[in-house]
């Protein structure tokens, strides 16, 4: 390993996708800086072995000294990756070990802005370990390291076998969905919730602060540290039927201008959501991973046995190999589907809104909250 700068690239204890974009903003970085960059997966929350670089287990990806990406592994000395460092919550300690120091919202947007302006800070070491915005990646720097990504062979072959025996097609239309299954997934409520509910959901979710508050973590169920959804309580509402509607128009668009029909597959971390969009788009399938029953979490649920919890991240990596192949996309915000927004063209991408009441009471609901805010 080359003693010159070095930019770290750590997993969040977040979601996959959001571990992803990490990763994603910290080799954009390394790249507008020429800097080597360290992928350094230890710690994540879905594998047990604290000291394990999760990466490894998932992706392959050429590592080499001419495109400068190396891979943290027990031997490795990190005594390399020398001091000062930024942020400046790093030490050398920290950097040695598994465990993740608290980040901030100032750290995050930070490490964004470094992103966006390629700025070469003076520290030596400059460590991701924040969610970093989708709008801030040069794709066309990242367009070669997208290339050489790729799931490994087992998953890989698990995604094929999927395809092969469940939708028949290469081609497919992928539709990703975030619904939480109970935990709370954020403003991403106004998506399931009727006018009046998403309004209380939205309250609880300011009440409660920040998502990754470590006080409360403790006392929920899941790892987002907040109070079970409204999600989990309401079913079968308005919001929700408009929003299968949409998508059952977005994918009769597709098929139209198809000769073959194209499948349709579904990528979601709740049953329910298949059994109802399929009153719509009929032969819609999904992968069978193993889940939860209504309101009982999504696939990160923290309180479950290591082993339950592996074998549910290795359900989840599947899928996303399997996301990763789709030809169309239908999706709403949420960072799992990254690899698929990153790749195809954006005339195959189909973003869902959700409805003009709910996105008016949000709108409505920040602004007022902003205000709160100011005058505090």
């Amino acid at each position: 390993m080359s003693s010159h700068k070095w930019v770290v690239a750590r997993a969040p204890n977040c979601g996959f996708g959001d571990q992803l974009l990490t990763l994603l903003g910290a080799f954009v970085y390394a790249k507008k800086t020429e800097r080597n960059l360290l992928i350094d997966w230890r710690g994540n929350n879905y594998c047990s072995e604290r000291d394990t670089n999760w990466f490894n287990n998932i992706f392959t990806i050429e590592s080499s000294k001419e495109n400068r990406i190396f891979f943290s592994h027990p031997g490795i000395e990190h005594s390399l990756l020398g001091p000062p460092y930024f942020p400046n919550k790093w030490t050398q300690e920290k950097i040695s070990s598994s465990d993740l120091p608290p980040g901030s919202a100032a750290e995050n947007a930070a490490l964004s802005a470094l992103v966006e302006s390629g700025h070469d800070r003076p520290e030596p070491t400059v460590v991701f370990d924040a969610r970093i915005p989708m709008r801030t990646l040069d794709k066309q720097l990242l367009r070669p390291f997208l290339e050489n990504l790729h799931f490994n062979t087992s998953i890989s072959e698990q995604a094929r076998t999927f395809i092969r025996s469940d939708v028949g097609e290469e081609r497919f239309i992928a539709i990703h969905l975030r619904h939480g299954n109970g935990e709370n997934i954020g403003a991403r409520c106004i998506y399931w919730l009727d006018p009046l509910d998403t309004f209380r959901q939205l309250i609880r979710n300011e009440t409660y602060g920040s998502f990754h508050d470590q006080r409360l973590v403790a006392k929920s169920r899941f790892q987002d540290g907040m109070p079970d959804s409204l999600t989990s309580l309401r079913s079968d509402t308005r919001s929700e039927h408009v929003l299968y509607k949409k998508i059952k128009l977005i994918v009769e668009k597709i098929r139209s201008q198809n000769e073959e029909r194209v499948p349709v597959v579904l990528f979601t971390d709740s049953d329910q959501i298949h059994e109802r969009l399929r009153n719509y788009v009929p032969d819609t399938v999904r992968y069978r991973k193993t889940g939860f029953s209504s309101g009982q979490g999504p696939l990160h649920n923290k309180n479950l046995e290591s082993d339950q919890r592996e074998s549910l991240a290795s359900d989840m990596i599947v899928e996303a190999a399997a996301l990763k192949k789709c030809s169309y996309l239908i999706y709403f915000p949420s960072n799992f589907s990254i690899l698929p927004r990153l790749t195809l063209p954006s005339s195959n991408q189909f973003f869902l809104r959700p409805t003009a009441a709910n996105r008016l009471v949000h709108r409505s609901f920040n602004a007022i909250a902003s205000r709160i805010k100011r005058h505090k």
